[in-house]
This record gives structure tokens, sequence and C-alpha cells, in this order.
């Protein structure tokens, strides 16, 4: 099972600084392979990564970022607008719905429950990007084994019943 190294463990074979680049480059292909099976989700209607050639700053972020460093942060947003959103969540058992992303740990917000929440729903022109701002979900990668992470987000995925 692919998984990167504890904390613990990088630091007796790499110096810190070292460490802290395998964790960027772990996180950024983790990233991209939740990417990946998310667009595969029949619940989930949009998904957007830094790394996704389709993302409307990926030129800009490949010309100033180290190839295959675009990071660990992605957002999604599923069918039914907010309440489901809120359920998806509800559901992960790995991953944790706190603010401080950016941990080692794979957390989960719904920004429409922050001060930033209303930002992009007073800035949504029309109702489509008011729906999908309600229904949006920003993830932070961490670095506990893909497969469960990406399981953990299709198990909460399938428990919602959206059409």
């Amino acid at each position: 099972r692919e998984r990167l190294p504890l904390q613990t463990e990088a630091r007796e074979t790499y110096s810190e600084h070292q460490a802290s680049f395998a964790d960027i480059y772990g996180r950024s292909a983790f990233a991209a392979k939740v990417r990946e099976d998310l667009e595969n989700q029949a619940s989930v209607t949009w998904v957007s990564y830094l790394g996704f050639e389709g993302h409307e700053s990926h030129d800009v972020a490949t010309a100033y970022l180290k190839e295959g460093l675009y990071g660990g942060f992605l957002t999604f947003g599923v069918k039914g607008g907010s309440v489901t959103a809120d359920k998806v969540v509800d559901n992960l058992k790995l991953a944790n719905d706190l603010a401080n992303l950016g941990d080692t740990k794979t957390l989960v917000i719904r920004p429409s429950g922050t001060a930033h929440g209303t930002t992009l729903k007073e800035s949504a022109h029309n109702n489509s990007e008011s729906e999908a701002a309600s229904a949006m979900i920003r993830v932070s990668v961490g670095i506990e084994t893909i497969d469960d992470i990406i399981t953990d987000f299709r198990n909460a995925l399938e428990q919602i019943h959206v059409e």
C-alpha cells in the first residue's frame, strides 16, 4: 500500500528540508489521485485542482512552481447543494472537518460555513455560481495511505444517494 513516510521515519532518512520536499511531492501526487477519483463519482459535479491541465491557473502555476509540485489542496462540489455537501463531510471517517488546512492528516472544510463562504456567496454573479459555492468542499490531502483516503471519500459520497 502506497504511503508517505511518517515525519519521524523521514527525518531518520532525510534532512528536515529533504523530508519536507518528499511530503510536498507526495501530497501533490495524492491530491492528483483524489482529484481523478472524485471526477469519476456520479454525485460530484466538479473538481478543481491546480495540477489539472484544465484548471484556469494551471499554466501560471506551472511557470512558477517546480513541475509536479501543485500542492495537496483541491475543492469539489456535489449534487444536491449545501445540505448534501454537509452530509458528505459528516460521512467521512478518516478526513476531519477542521479549519487548519495543511496538517499531516486529511482535512476538509465547508467554505459556506465560514466567513470566507459569505464572501463566495456575495461574489457569485448568478444562481449557478451561488449553488456551486454552497455545495463546495475544500480538501487538504494528508499523508495517510492513498487507498484509505480515496475509500473514505468514495464511501462518504455513496451514502448520500443523489441522482
